[in-house]
């Protein structure tokens, strides 16, 4: 089966799920009326949704009817709520991370990422320009974000045994010295993808803790982009990077009080149910367009976000936010200074299969 067939189908699902929900939800559907009946009578009358959609499951109605969660509306909460609070520098970025943030809410039961990989977010630029702040705010409607304060890896090891989205804000301090950073430079690379894990001895037994985990940075440019840290380059070749530029004068990010920090810990909320809505119906199986000229790498990192961009479209690879996804993963891609993927940062693996000449199209 190609990857045209693959998303093709995946495609198909999603329209024929849209279409199922619409006919067996529309008003005077037997469904729909044996459901407002239920809810009637175990529904106290103060929680009650008049003409809201019923979900359904297996032809049999849910007691407790309720909305299923419009993914578009969620991801304009987000994105509104980002650009209303820090300052950016394109729509591109606004839109990478909103996505981004959707994406790192798609978890299996245990708790995990659903995707292939975990693509990290890393917020770059000069002294000055708003990177730590953005990279907070992105914390704080990302799935679980916590402060890594302490940056070793014993930290970060133990922030992920708890399914945070970790963030590591003043990087290129955290990094500055390539022997001191080495181990948590090599936890960071090992947690990009599933089946890596550490150990520790609790009460006498060896423990594995998976490190797989969603992260985001923020630092200089000049430092972590630094071609005298080949060190660095693994770690950034796993980031979706995002360059940073000092606001313009005058500019001051809105008070985030009380009331806003509130509405953030709901937007999240908002974010995992949908999430939660998507992963249960097959989301970690379908097939996005994603531009073909990507490198492996690059292409693996944005697969995650242009699956929720399909998501929040219903299936339509045309439609808004596939549009969107597909621009900024082009604008960004492109920047200047980002390195880009060579054969030295491909792994042992691809290469070993590109020497016996076995390709992407031997399936």
């Amino acid at each position: 089966m190609t990857d045209e067939t693959r998303t093709q189908t995946s495609r198909d699902r999603l329209a024929a799920r849209a279409a199922s929900i619409r006919e067996q939800t529309a008003p005077g559907s037997p469904l729909r009326a044996q459901a407002e009946a239920e809810q009637a009578s175990a529904v106290p009358a103060a929680y009650r949704q008049p003409g809201a959609t019923v979900a359904l499951r297996s032809g049999t109605a849910i007691v407790q009817a309720r909305p299923l969660i419009d993914g578009d509306q969620t991801l304009r909460y987000i994105y509104g709520f980002l650009k209303h609070f820090a300052h950016w520098d394109s729509e591109a970025e606004l839109v990478a991370a909103t996505l981004w943030i959707a994406h790192t809410h798609a978890r299996d039961g245990k708790g995990y990422p659903v995707w292939q990989y975990c693509a990290r977010l890393a917020i770059l630029g000069p002294s000055g320009s708003g990177k730590s702040w953005k990279s907070r705010l992105i914390g704080k409607l990302a799935s679980s974000g916590e402060i890594l304060l302490e940056s070793t890896a014993p930290s970060f090891i133990d922030l992920c045994a708890e399914n945070h989205t970790i963030i590591i804000t003043e990087a290129d301090e955290a990094f500055r010295s390539p022997g001191r950073s080495r181990k948590i430079v090599a936890v960071c690379n090992g947690s990009y993808e599933p089946d890596r894990s550490s150990s520790r001895k609790q009460g006498g037994v060896a423990v594995k803790i998976p490190l797989f985990c969603h992260l985001v940075l923020d630092g200089i440019d000049d430092v972590l982009l630094s071609p005298n840290r080949p060190d660095l380059r693994p770690l950034m070749s796993r980031c979706i990077i995002i360059i940073a530029n000092r606001a313009p004068d005058g500019y001051r990010p809105p008070r985030f009080d009380a009331k806003a920090r509130a509405a953030a810990e709901m937007l999240s909320q908002r974010a995992a149910a949908w999430m939660a809505q998507e992963v249960a119906d097959g989301m970690a199986d379908d097939v996005p367009v994603v531009p073909e000229h990507l490198g492996n790498r690059p292409f693996a990192l944005w697969e995650p976000l242009f699956t929720v961009a399909l998501r929040a479209d219903q299936g339509d690879p045309g439609g808004p936010w596939s549009t969107a996804c597909r621009e900024a993963c082009e604008q960004l891609e492109a920047v200047a200074g980002v390195p880009d993927q060579t054969e030295d940062q491909a792994s042992e693996l691809d290469r070993q299969m590109a020497a016996y000449g076995l390709g992407e199209d031997e399936f």
